[in-house]
């Protein structure tokens, strides 16, 4: 009479809301004397990334033709590998259980809490969403095991029955748990009130680095970030914020607002910067003017299965981005940073250390023109000074030189500035180094005698309809004095933008219908020998969707009465988004009935296949009519889902499960992305998503190269520290490797070796 499946090891997307609260004191003459006049702007951001979960499936038949199923209720029980019963809770603030599981749909029964009724002749479906915890694994790389079961009880013709359902099994693997740290710096640069001039915005960085700290792998791990939004300005201060640009892992994202880390391994990390300019100068505040919240929806189980932990969220602010250059480390820029007057640096390596801070003892002396000696105590470890800059900005670094012979790298010398409310900027030298003799040779150079390419001031994004014209001014300077002169690439059909010969430069466009999109226009400033750019992010929004939401104007209206609503919401309560119903041409106001997600049973997500031509398998969608429906296949190259390789359409259900063989043949030694839905008359289910990995057979890792000490070179140490360049294995194996050192060229004398 009930039937039972757990599917298993399904990827399920998850999101958390990470929230960045900031304070920034602004100087204003004419208002006050000093830093009086606060803003405070709000970050919202969106991460996402794909995290194991389980689909409990129960179907119950009744048989009897004249009579119902009555007080039907279903208890979902669990077990570990050796029977002992194991918490389970809907509470999702009960972080005392191994699992969450709710009830994920319900069809032809309105109830499995002893209440439910399932009509004579008619079958019922439950599907239960099952989460683990982030502990439930207990760290196991195999996975540990669990058992799922369930007992059922009804009452049919007055006589109560009760059903003990067979337990299926699931392996839960480990889970990441990640640590975000955010950094921001004290002072910004833009327009200084308290000067003459108009001096435009110097772009700074709000830092992040991702960590997991836990025992699984955290995949298609994503970070969108809103723009800066003003919350609080009572003064109604002109006052701009702006992300112009995002670095992931120290290379740039092609999108604007989202770091995509892609995966970040246990023990590692991911580092993104979003590139920021504020119109006017000012201070963050300190220490309480910079903070992350961050939520985890309740329906997929709040804090119980979060896998950011309360105190995990966290605020630094930051002193400079440095690059620690000690042996072994990568070439990504890590972040120096303060915390209640400690100094710590953040490397993109995972690795957290503390930094000497020896200003109170750094000396600064004059050795010529332009030259000084810098010295501090020798420190082992990192150390950081920071001394008076003898030129008050009017000169840059040209070179630092430690005692040893060392070359100091750019990212870890620099000049700052900053001031207390009205007073006058003071300026300083800074440096950081790692076990550093103390001594260190400066010298200065004029910036008129450096070629420096123009600056472009930020552009921010702008929105139109189609027929609203468009006109801003772009505006360039050079800091060798001369007029640069702008020009702009890509301009969409119809657009001019002239260059008025003083620096600026005019861009006009009037969009007709048929021109709504998104469009980047960039915009290059020369001085004849050296250039720069930047870009500018143009949306056109249809005249029949002004509000860019996707659903035309008229049809909002007609159903809504409004254009209020965005196309996420499900108004009819159907678990159709009113986008989708849209879409398929349906009534956003009328229950609709697609068929249930199609559950994916082979292969499991990253599973390898040997064979060219695997086959595709999925437990067959139910249908709350009844009616006939239809799979859509498809397989791409990419995670993105934008390279297809195939697929197929009109794929007729087979009994139980349905099976596909990939009409083609796959390449071995790669990652394929595939997706299923299920489609009827009234419209189509959501996607749903996998990938595997083709291994006919495992083949052997490259061999490593020799890194250091280069062949031939003499050692100074009798203790050399030995590095190669890491091997690749084309199955995407984990690699061990094996050291031998000799003292003979036959290497028949083995004196050292480590596996």
């Amino acid at each position: 009479m009930a039937s039972a499946r757990i599917n298993r090891a399904n990827s399920l997307s998850v999101f958390f809301k990470p929230i960045l609260a900031i304070q920034i004191l602004l100087l204003l003459p004419g208002i006050c004397f000093a830093l009086c006049a606060t803003v405070q702007i709000e970050i919202r951001q969106e991460l996402t990334l794909e995290r194991q979960a389980f689909d409990a499936h129960m179907r119950i038949n009744n048989g009897l033709s004249n009579l119902p199923l009555e007080d039907i209720g279903v208890t979902v029980s669990f077990a570990d590998e050796d029977g002992n019963p194991v918490s389970a809770t809907s509470d999702p603030d009960n972080t005392t259980a191994l699992f969450f599981i709710r009830v994920d749909s319900l069809e032809a029964i309105d109830s499995v809490d002893g209440s439910g009724t399932v009509a004579p002749s008619t079958s019922a479906d439950i599907h239960w969403l099952i989460i683990p915890a982030p502990g439930a694994s207990n760290g196991l790389q195999a996975g540990r095991m669990f058992f799922i079961g369930a007992t059922l009880t009804y009452t049919a013709a007055g006589q109560t029955e009760s059903i003990e359902v067979t337990p299926d099994y699931i392996f839960v693997k480990p889970m990441p748990q990640l640590v975000l740290d955010y950094f921001l710096p004290t002072d910004v640069y833009g327009d200084d009130a308290w000067s003459g001039e108009t001096e435009p915005p110097v772009p700074f960085c709000l830092g992040l680095r991702v960590s997991n700290k836990g025992f699984g792998t955290a995949r298609s791990l994503k970070i969108e970030s809103a723009q800066p939004q003003i919350v609080d300005n009572a003064m109604g201060l002109l006052v701009g914020f702006q992300i112009e640009g995002t670095r992931v892992n120290g290379s740039p994202a092609q999108n604007s607002l989202l770091a995509d880390f892609g995966d970040i391994g246990p023990d590692s990390a991911g580092i993104a910067r979003w590139i920021m300019s504020c119109t006017v100068s000012g201070k963050f505040v300190e220490p309480d003017g910079f903070k992350a919240d961050f939520s985890h929806a309740d329906e997929l189980g709040g804090k119980l299965t979060s896998l950011i932990g309360e105190d995990d969220v966290r605020t630094h602010f930051l002193v400079h981005d440095v690059l620690v250059d000690a042996e072994g480390r990568d070439s990504i820029e890590d972040f120096l940073a303060r915390d209640d007057h400690v100094l710590r640096v953040f490397e993109s390596e995972n690795t957290t250390t503390a930094v000497t801070d020896q200003t109170s003892l750094a000396t600064l002396g004059v050795s010529e023109d332009n030259t000084y000696l810098v010295n501090t105590p020798p420190t082992q470890g990192f150390m950081y000074a920071q001394v008076n800059d003898p030129s008050s900005g009017a000169l840059v670094i040209k070179d630092v030189l430690r005692s040893d012979g060392k070359r100091i790298k750019a990212a870890n010398a620099w000049l700052s500035r900053t001031r207390a409310g009205s007073g006058p900027w003071q300026y300083f030298f800074n440096i950081f180094d790692h076990n550093t003799t103390g001594a260190y040779t400066l010298t200065f150079q004029n910036p008129a005698n450096l070629a420096q390419p123009p600056v472009l001031t930020p552009i921010p994004e702008r929105t139109r309809v189609e027929t609203e014209q468009l006109s801003f001014i772009v505006n360039a300077s050079d800091p060798n004095g001369t007029i640069p002169a702008i020009y702009a690439h890509r301009l969409p059909v119809g657009a001019v933008f002239t260059d008025q010969g003083d620096g600026s430069g005019i861009f006009d466009w009037t969009p007709t219908v048929g021109q709504a999109g998104r469009y980047t226009v960039k915009f290059i400033a020369s001085d004849g020998i050296l250039e720069a750019s930047r870009q500018a992010v143009i949306t056109i929004r249809s005249q029949d969707d002004a509000d860019g939401d996707g659903m035309l104007d008229a049809w909002e209206l007609a159903h809504f009465g409004t254009l209020d609503r965005d196309g996420t919401g499900d108004f009819d309560g159907d678990g159709i988004p009113d986008l989708e119903e849209f879409l398929n041409g349906l009534d956003p106001t009328l229950s609709q009935s697609v068929p249930s997600v199609p559950e994916i049973i082979a292969p499991d997500n990253g599973e390898h296949v040997a064979t060219l031509s695997p086959e595709l398998e999925i437990a067959n969608s139910i249908d709350p009519e009844g009616d006939g429906y239809t799979y859509t296949i498809e397989v791409f190259a990419d995670q993105q889902h934008t390279q297809r390789l195939m697929s197929e359409a009109g794929i007729v259900p087979q009994a139980g499960t349905t099976a596909w063989a990939v009409p083609g043949t796959l390449q071995d030694n790669t990652t394929y992305y595939w997706r299923v839905k299920a489609t009827d008359d009234t419209g189509s289910s959501n996607w749903r998503y996998g990938y595997f990995f083709v291994d006919l057979h495992n083949d052997p890792p490259s061999a490593p190269a020799i890194s250091h000490p280069a062949d031939g070179a003499v050692a100074d140490s009798l203790h050399p520290r030995l590095e190669v360049n890491n091997s690749r294995d084309p199955d995407g194996d984990a690699l061990h490797y094996r050291f031998e050192v000799y003292a003979d060229p036959a290497m028949s004398e083995m004196v050292a070796s480590a596996a």
